[in-house]
């Protein structure tokens, strides 16, 4: 029998999106005779590699303007009545146009994934399995829920963070998701927080649910730190938008004491890159103990080499919202340490054994003193931070270790 995996995405291996997927796919196209990877991403070039087992099919799912004219079709569809009565009695939310748009197109599109499912499959024979995988919970998960061939021997989804939580929609509803759990054999979430959520918000705990965590390669041993020397390196790491809250760590650095030496580096690009560069430069004009970067977009590749070839103190994250940052699992692979606030699931990722937990709604005062307090930590306590925060990604986020997990887990 030859397994054989559909992977869908929404950008992997096009464009800057789903990095982490890096790491996994090594380890998928070891357990799988052949994949095909059908990427949502049909305009940017390709920024990754993969091993030679793996066909990739760009696939456009947006609907055109007459596709969704023709969605209202579905409103005779019993899917379409079900889901309605789960919006109005089980969200307990007022059905209104805009999410009356969501269910239909979300609906509508599974035609489109489908088809293309069949052209892969055309041709199999009966020692053909296939395994159905969405890296997110979200309409393509629907896709392969609704997809029916005697070929099929699992659907499996991931679930993230802004695929599961509702109040990250506009409308503040995701749909289908009692359809989803039902019909998919595995629904791998990545945190505890975000199973919690789910359970919480549809009142039922599926059979279909379980923990299966993400992780990142690093086959460097942590080096030795100097943290004796002059400069407090800090390094930060996401997209450059409202909710990852980077303005906080300029503003935060502008009114550290000038008897602190700091270089911050930021890395990751975005809508307010320009903006918080030239925050940057009137905040630090008089502060010549503050050394500041905007690295912007760099590859995976190119990242880890920076984290392995400097002396960096401290990762920061002071986001508004996090699923569990692949950005805090890179760092803690190379023994620095983490300050985060305590949002998503941060908290299962980040303790006082190797960081420390912000509040929520730090402000850049007390952001300044919890880097100072930092910097004045006794040497030896830091080495223990150090130490610690690469033996917790290597014992709970180590790629080696979960995606063969993983993968046996609907292998078996």
């Amino acid at each position: 029998m030859r397994n054989k995996l559909i992977l869908i995405t929404n950008n992997f291996p096009f464009g800057n999106g789903e990095s982490f997927l890096e790491a996994e796919i090594k380890y998928l196209a070891d357990a799988f005779e052949h994949i095909t990877i059908i990427s949502n991403n049909t305009t940017s070039e390709q920024t990754r590699v993969y091993p030679s087992n793996i066909e990739v099919v760009r696939l456009g799912y947006n609907l055109t303007f007459k596709e969704k004219l023709n969605s209202l079709f579905l409103l005779f569809n019993r899917s379409i009545w079900k889901e309605l009565a789960n919006v109005r009695h089980l969200y307990q939310l007022r059905i209104n146009a805009g999410i009356l748009f969501t269910l239909l197109t979300s609906w509508y599109k599974h035609k489109k994934v489908n088809k293309v499912i069949d052209s892969v499959i055309k041709g199999s024979n009966n020692n053909d399995r296939y395994f159905l995988y969405t890296y997110w919970a979200n309409d393509m998960a629907i896709s392969i829920a609704t997809y029916e061939n005697d070929l099929i021997l699992k659907r499996i989804c991931r679930a993230h963070h802004g695929d599961v939580y509702f109040n990250r929609s506009v409308y503040n509803y995701l749909p289908f998701r009692d359809f989803l759990f039902r019909k998919l054999d595995h629904v791998c979430f990545i945190s505890e927080n975000s199973k919690k959520y789910t359970i919480e918000k549809l009142k039922n705990n599926y059979i279909s649910f379980e923990i299966t965590r993400l992780g990142i390669d690093n086959p460097h041993m942590p080096k030795s730190k100097n943290f004796s020397k002059n400069v407090f390196h800090i390094v930060s790491c996401s997209f450059l938008k409202p909710v990852k809250r980077v303005h906080l760590i300029i503003e935060a650095l502008s009114l550290i004491s000038r008897e602190l030496k700091i270089k911050w580096e930021h890395f990751g690009g975005g809508e307010l890159e320009e903006e918080f560069k030239q925050k940057g430069m009137q905040l630090m004009a008089n502060k010549k103990n503050i050394d500041i970067e905007f690295r912007g977009y760099i590859s995976n590749q190119e990242l880890l080499k920076q984290y392995e070839k400097n002396d960096i103190d401290l990762f920061l994250n002071v986001s508004a919202s996090e699923g569990v940052p692949v950005s805090i699992m890179e760092a803690l692979s190379f023994g620095i340490p983490v300050l985060a606030t305590d949002v998503g699931a941060n908290s299962e990722i980040v303790s006082n054994n190797h960081g420390k937990l912000l509040d929520k709604n730090i402000s850049s005062i007390e952001l300044a003193k919890e880097l100072t307090s930092y910097f004045n930590l006794e040497k030896a306590e830091k080495e223990r931070l150090s130490k610690n925060a690469y033996e917790f990604w290597k014992t709970n986020y180590n790629a080696s270790v979960n995606y063969p997990k993983f993968i046996r887990s609907f292998l078996s």
